[in-house]
């Protein structure tokens, strides 16, 4: 399994699995990914700012998150 990276170094162009602290001080995990502003005023019809957004699996809201390290997500499994 691949180790914690810290954000800073995450790549932009791909989904992930991001974590971070939450309120409580609880770690939390999602999968997520980073969004230009560029990208978000193409595709959303909303004026939000650039950065990294929890994408989940179904549905199509995406909520901003500010992550603190991620991992790449794993292969799917071969059928």
């Amino acid at each position: 399994m691949s180790e914690w990276k810290p954000i800073e170094t995450a790549p932009k162009s791909k989904t992930l699995l991001l974590g971070f602290k939450n309120e409580a001080g609880k770690w939390r995990t999602t999968r997520g990914c980073y969004f230009s502003k560029d990208w978000i005023e193409e595709n959303w019809d909303c004026d939000s700012e650039d950065g990294w957004y929890e994408t989940p699996v179904e549905g199509e809201e995406c909520y901003p998150i500010v992550p603190t390290h991620y991992m790449l997500l794993p292969a799917a499994p071969n059928d």
